[in-house]
């Protein structure tokens, strides 16, 4: 089945990688629901973690459907200066992430 030890344990990296990946997702979707926090330190910075993780490969997919972009959207409506420009970066890298 396997020609080498190398490469059955670079398989069971690969696997371990998507179990971890599948978690991390998970993880993104619980820093969404932080976005409707009342204060707007934890905004922004919720903001700015989701932008980060917008450049892994297949998170702007997984959150395609979860309703962020119009939660970002929404969040722009504010004086405070730093939640506006953490969500258009946020903004701008999901959609310059996302292949569809």
């Amino acid at each position: 089945m396997f020609r080498d030890k190398k490469e059955k344990k670079n398989l069971a990296f690969r696997i371990y990688s998507l179990k971890y990946l599948h978690i991390s997702f998970s993880g993104l979707h619980t820093l969404c629901n932080l976005l409707s926090s009342t204060d707007d330190v934890i905004i922004a910075n919720i903001a700015l973690c989701i932008g980060h993780c917008s450049e892994v490969p297949g998170v702007s997919s997984s959150l395609a459907g979860s309703g962020i972009v119009k939660t970002l959207l929404s969040k722009t409506d504010t004086t405070n200066s730093d939640i506006k420009q953490n969500c258009a970066i946020t903004l701008a890298k999901l959609a310059s992430s996302d292949s569809r």
